[in-house]
Formats: C-alpha cells, structure tokens, sequence
C-alpha cells in the first residue's frame, strides 16, 4: 500500500507542476500575445511609447531597448520584445484579465500550484515553452503590485 502511495505522489507532483505553467503565446497584454512579437506590432497595437532607453541585462551583458508606457515596460532585442512589466491596472495579463491591483488569491483558480508556492510577496508561474518564468508580486494587503517576465 505505502508503495502505492509513493508511486501516485511521484506522478501527480511533475503533473500538477505540468499543468501550472503558461505557454509564451499565452502570455497576453490586453489578450494580444507579447514575447516575439515585433516592435513594429507593438507600436500599433500601444501606440508610441512615452519614452525608449537603452537597457543591459547584466548577467547576459546584452543592450537592449527599454519600451516606457504609462504603466508598461517592454524589452526589445533584435525588433522583439523578450521581456516585460506590468505596473498598472491599465493592462490585463493573459485571457484571464489578471491585473495589477487585483487580490493575489485571483491567480490561484488558475494557477493553484505557483499559488501555493507563493513567498516573500511573490509567486512564479513558469513558461513551459521557453527558459523564461513570471514573477506576480504583492503587496501587505495581498494585492497585486507588478506581473514581470524573468530569466533563469
């Protein structure tokens, strides 16, 4: 029986951990897919952005562009966006229209084991397509603060 058991649990831990990551694609701002897509569909879909600055990432030591909306940062490497933030309840986070501002307990219908695995104000859902995770943080009151990609 304990054979049983230990067996069942092997299975169901990697397959809840399966089940709770996100594909790039899925990834939207405002339902409209961001990771790869090119500055070109970027700018007509936000507009212009307020400001644009080089950024490095320094672990990479890659120089990058800073895309500054009101509320929305964009990453740009080559002509496409490889990272982003969300600062604002302005923009929605994948068809679930998860937004900053919201209670943090709203990510756990959709992602129940990230939500339990939530500490230090933040919770990780991993990309299962690419080497890429998001970091959801919250605030004191449990609230949203900032929806941000990460690289491992």
């Amino acid at each position: 029986m304990k054979k049983i058991i230990l067996i069942l649990t092997l299975f169901a831990i990697p397959n809840l951990y399966a089940q709770d990551s996100i594909s790039y694609k899925d990834a939207s701002i405002n339902t409209n897919e961001i990771i790869g897509n090119s500055v070109q569909n970027i700018t007509s879909i936000f507009g212009s952005p307020n400001s644009i600055v080089d950024y490095i990432y320094e672990t990479d030591d890659i120089k990058t562009k800073k895309y500054i909306y009101n509320g929305l940062n964009l990453y740009v490497y080559n002509n496409k966006v490889v990272d982003f933030e969300i600062i604002s309840s302005s923009y929605s986070f994948t068809k679930n229209n998860v937004k900053v501002g919201a209670l943090v307990s709203t990510i756990e219908n959709y992602y129940p084991y990230s939500y339990r695995k939530r500490k230090n104000n933040a919770l990780t859902i991993r990309f299962k397509d690419i080497d890429k995770f998001i970091t959801v943080s919250y605030d004191s009151s449990l609230k949203i603060k900032e929806i941000r990609t990460g690289s491992y």
